[in-house]
């Protein structure tokens, strides 16, 4: 039987765009100005990490990589270490954290959900490739904090889709991989799946489904996530 449910955050409880589109842009625009590269190039290399139009793109490495690992690319043509451009990076992400409305950035259906699921007696559990600060505060400015019994975060684990936050997850609340199931929007979070019983992939929109193609199922509200829970509950 599945005793945890554990979600990705950015692009499945949280709004992707929404969140972080503006302060991810800003971020950028201003390390662009420390290169050499012109306008073309910038937006050559803003596509490639997943800026296009000022927005970030479902799958990109601005939307599911870690901060290091965005510093690390970055550090490639900015003229900064990559510790450098990592601080950068977080003091313009917290800054915007602590000022937007994150509770109106919820996806359609979260709290409901968790309440659901809390109700149930399941175990819920939040892995993320966000910094553990910033997840931090977004759980409490949303008020979802007291919802999950365990959050995992990439520099306090390792990054997706190294399974080290679920070892620890599994230590903490004694449950196994078998026992679990993963929920997420990317490539990423379907690879990291497989380390669990099921992955259910979240598809909001159709132009995204291609990211989760290799989840076991593909949700596109998070009011079906249940009646998949309970299927696969049956199956075992």
């Amino acid at each position: 039987m599945i005793k945890a449910i554990i979600f990705d955050k950015d692009g499945t409880i949280m709004e992707l765009g929404e969140t972080w589109d503006e302060p991810t842009v800003k971020a950028f625009t201003r390390l662009m100005k420390q290169t050499n590269m012109t306008e073309e190039e910038i937006k050559k290399y803003g596509e490639k990490l997943g800026i296009i139009d000022g927005k970030v793109t479902a799958n990109s490495l601005f939307a599911t990589g870690s901060v290091s690992e965005q510093a690390e690319i970055l550090a490639e043509v900015v003229p900064l270490s990559s510790s450098e451009i990592y601080r950068s990076l977080e003091n313009d992400y917290v800054a915007f954290v602590r000022q937007a409305d994150i509770k109106s950035l919820l996806v359609r259906g979260t709290e409901e959900l968790l309440q659901y699921l809390k109700k149930q007696g399941y175990l819920i559990s939040l892995i993320t490739n966000d910094q553990k600060n910033i997840t931090q505060m977004m759980l409490r400015a949303s008020d979802l904090r007291d919802y999950f019994d365990f959050v995992g975060c990439a520099d306090e684990y390792e990054p997706k889709p190294n399974p080290a936050a679920l070892h620890e997850l599994s230590k903490q609340l004694n449950v196994e991989f078998d026992e679990m199931i993963y929920i997420g929007d990317s490539e990423v979070d379907m690879v990291y799946a497989k380390y669990t019983a099921s992955g259910i992939g979240v598809a909001f929109e159709e132009e995204n489904r291609k990211f989760v193609q290799n989840a076991d199922y593909i949700v596109t509200s998070l009011g079906q996530i249940p009646a998949i829970i309970e299927q696969i509950n049956h199956s075992k």
